[in-house]
């Protein structure tokens, strides 16, 4: 063998560990990377099932407040309402007064056709349609609950 087919040897030694050398390490960055991946999938899962169940309990907890304060309000009517025709005024107290202590704070009654009969957040109501979201000046004395 002569120094020219041993350096031919040599080199092409030296190539195929380079080629091999440079695939591992692109092997091994690719698997890294990929391995980065799904950890920050699970982290982000993990994160927003946390936020699900934070949702949950809240809205489990604001939907029995707001029931409980339902019950008072149709209490408190249904008592001052045995004493006769109860006026816009007070049902806006009534609500008003039971509604504060909610997170969304906002409550309405209308009667049977959509019109407002009273509104925690202004006195007087509106006359607004909330079935059809058009305003009127009719005014029904039979009371449904709508709450916003």
């Amino acid at each position: 063998m002569n120094t020219k087919s041993r350096f031919s040897i040599l080199r092409l030694t030296l190539i195929i560990t380079a080629v091999f050398l440079v695939s591992s390490i692109v092997t091994v960055m690719i698997y890294q990377i990929h391995n980065s991946h799904e950890n920050t999938i699970e982290n982000a899962q993990q994160k927003l099932l946390g936020y699900a169940k934070a949702l949950d309990e809240d809205a489990s907890r604001v939907f029995g407040e707001s029931e409980k304060t339902l019950d008072i309000i149709a209490e408190r009517i249904s008592s001052q309402q045995a004493s006769g025709v109860l006026e816009e005024k007070s049902l806006h107290d009534i609500i008003k007064a039971e509604v504060i202590k909610l997170p969304q704070a906002a409550a309405f009654i209308v009667d049977k056709n959509g019109i407002f009969k009273a509104y925690s957040q202004e006195l007087p109501a509106r006359r607004i349609n909330v079935l059809t979201g058009t305003i009127s000046s009719i005014l029904e004395t039979t009371l449904l609950w709508r709450f916003t």
